[in-house]
């Protein structure tokens, strides 16, 4: 039975790598028939699998239908797998709670989508506030859902403002401490978020997934 679970389990890795996505459903059914649990079969092989595919497309080998063909997949997995999860064995499994928009006067959103799903796809939570969206709304909508971090992406000069004015609402409001903000964006860069106090940048979709699993950690670990 073992030797099965473990084939069974880089049979799921191998297809999701491959976009096959009918097949990623039918072997998470299988898995499910099995002793392994819903959690090893998400960080063994589905998260595995998205890591991998987030690379190539970070790489340039697949582009962004092929992402989101691989985020649809991973999506229908969790599905299969989550009547069998309990809510503890969920807050283990999910890395994190993530926040994302862009920002007040900028109605471009092709990035934060991208991210958005990739952040799905590697299992956090996600609450997607859309495009054009004010501080205040980011404000309001954090102080209730409680994200552990926070990205916020300006793709014009023009916006870049805005991200600064999180920081500063937050502030005013003594939530800054709460939460993790990234910025994100074309023009983002490291020492923006140095200058305006954000804790760091999203420069790809690697490095956002891996920033932001870190980050929280670190609000988890001081009680949040």
């Amino acid at each position: 039975m073992k030797h099965v679970r473990a084939r069974l389990l880089e049979d799921l890795r191998y297809a999701l790598e491959e976009l096959e996505s009918n097949d990623v459903v039918a072997m998470t059914r299988r898995l499910m028939m099995t002793d392994v649990s819903p959690a090893e079969v998400i960080e063994q092989s589905l998260l595995v699998a998205m890591q991998s595919v987030s690379r190539r497309f970070d790489d340039g080998e697949i582009f962004i239908p092929q992402l989101l063909l691989a985020a649809d997949a991973f999506e229908q997995a969790i599905c299969v797998l989550a009547p069998n999860m309990d809510m503890t064995e969920h807050r283990l499994v999910c890395p994190g709670k993530v926040l994302v928009y862009t920002v007040e006067g900028d109605i471009h959103d092709i990035g934060k989508n991208i991210m958005a799903y990739m952040f799905r796809a590697n299992g956090f939570s996600v609450c997607d506030l859309g495009r054009n969206v004010p501080a205040d709304r980011v404000v309001s909508v954090s102080r209730e859902w409680m994200p552990d971090v926070i990205i916020g992406f300006a793709l014009m000069t023009t916006t870049y403002p805005a991200q600064r004015e999180l920081i500063s609402r937050l502030t005013e409001e003594g939530l800054r401490d709460r939460f993790r903000v990234l910025v994100g964006g074309a023009l983002a860069s490291r020492c923006w978020a140095e200058e305006i106090g954000a804790d760091g940048y999203a420069a790809d979709v690697m490095d956002a997934t891996r920033m932001a699993r870190k980050m929280a950690r670190e609000v988890r670990a001081c009680g949040f």
